[in-house]
Parts: structure tokens; C-alpha cells; sequence
């Protein structure tokens, strides 16, 4: 996509987002389920979880650059939903890892991961908005790109 948008020109909104929605966002969802089931020695989450979680974010953010690039809002938003709901079924299993946790120092490492995923959730909901057409707010955008990354790097 990067290589098209170099020689035909055109906006980087894509490539921008292709890469941090799909590719940043999958590997820290990777590191943060890792980094929780080490800490807290506790089992890793089922694998129907786990394959839901990826493929919802990956095909999530699929969806979104197909409906926001051919300006088709309902795939916008059913891709948004699924990007939120892959980042929902995330906090699901840190929460479930946390539970089963044998070691509990590192609880309130994992409970940043969660409040994290929050703001991500706030990111891409408000990012729907943006792509959606719906709005074109300046403030809307700074909060997206603000809780967004906050989600990121939480």
C-alpha cells in the first residue's frame, strides 16, 4: 500500500493505519498476553480466544481501510466493532490471567495493560467517527490519535 501511495500519490491515512492497526496493535496484544501469563505463572488462555482476538483485530482493520478507502461506512463500522471487540476479548483474557494468577506481584502491571485497552477501545471508536465521515472535528481527531496511542503505549 505504502509503495502504491509512493508512486500514484495520494493520502498516507492508509498505509499509516495498515501498519499501526494491524501490525503494531497484534504485537503488543502478543507481548501483553506474554508478559501476563509470565508474571503471573498462570496457564496462557484458551486458543479459540486467542485465534478470535487476532483475527478480529486483523480483520477488523481490514474492514476499516476497505470501508473508510471506498467510503463504504457500514464496513467501517463492522470492522471497528471488530477491532474493539479483539481488544475486549484481550482485556477478557489478561483479566482471566489474573485470576489465575500464582504469583500476584505483578497485578497492577497487568491492571495498566487493561486500563490501556480502555483507552485504545475510546481510540478506535472515535477513529470510526473520523473515518466514517461523521465527523470532522479537529478536538475528535487530537482525542482519537491521543487515546489511541495512550492504548498503544499504556
Amino acid at each position: 500500500m505504502a509503495v502504491f501511495v509512493l508512486v500514484a500519490g495520494g493520502s498516507w491515512w492508509g498505509p499509516i493505519h495498515t501498519f499501526l492497526a494491524g501490525t503494531v496493535l497484534l504485537a503488543i496484544s502478543g507481548a501483553a498476553q506474554m508478559f501476563t501469563n509470565t508474571w503471573a505463572s498462570a496457564p496462557a488462555p484458551s486458543r479459540a480466544l486467542a485465534t478470535f482476538q487476532r483475527w478480529a483485530v486483523a480483520g477488523g482493520a481490514g474492514l476499516v481501510l476497505v470501508g473508510v478507502g471506498g467510503r463504504i461506512d457500514p464496513l467501517t463500522w463492522i470492522g471497528t466493532v471488530a477491532v474493539a471487540a479483539g481488544l475486549v476479548a484481550l482485556v477478557v483474557s489478561i483479566v482471566g490471567t489474573i485470576r489465575r494468577s500464582l504469583i500476584r506481584r505483578f497485578d497492577l502491571s497487568a491492571r495498566f495493560y487493561v486500563t490501556a485497552l480502555a483507552a485504545g477501545v475510546v481510540g478506535v471508536s472515535l477513529g470510526a467517527l473520523l473515518g466514517s465521515g461523521s465527523t470532522e472535528v479537529v478536538s475528535v481527531r487530537l482525542v482519537h490519535s491521543t487515546s489511541t496511542s495512550s492504548g498503544w503505549w499504556g
